[in-house]
């Protein structure tokens, strides 16, 4: 992206493979904050659910450059395969590649089996 301006960030668990699907999760991400503002976090269509609305809560400490993510489903059944969990709209405040590291802390099933996942790790280029 070009220096100043926005763009959208998907976070999905990719080969979710569980029969039950993928349920709730607790995900970390962090950033630097010199190189990327947060300005935006949305739920993955996954974790909308048509009578409550967005099911995805987070608290971010845009200083400390930490994004903590935490939702569940509440219709069934539960989402396979390719899971779009959230979307992050960052703007990029100064040139560079800036990582943006996940931590996992839960990923359970609809059966609250704990559901198998490679690390996620992605990064923001700023040209």
């Amino acid at each position: 992206m070009a220096l100043g301006q926005t763009t959208s960030v998907a976070v999905v668990a990719r080969g979710v493979t569980d029969a039950a699907g993928l349920r709730e999760y607790d995900v970390e991400i962090s950033f630097d904050p010199r190189g990327v503002r947060m300005d935006e976090v949305a739920a993955g269509p996954a974790f909308v659910d048509p009578n409550l609305g967005d099911t995805l809560f987070y608290k971010l400490d845009e200083k400390q450059g930490k994004l903590l993510l935490v939702a569940y489903r509440s219709v069934l059944p539960d989402p396979a395969g390719d899971v779009e969990m959230a979307f992050l709209s960052l703007t990029g405040l100064k040139l560079g590649t800036w990582p943006l590291n996940v931590t996992i802390h839960t990923l359970k099933s609809g059966d609250g089996h704990i559901v198998p996942a490679a690390g996620m790790a992605g990064a923001v280029s700023v040209k």
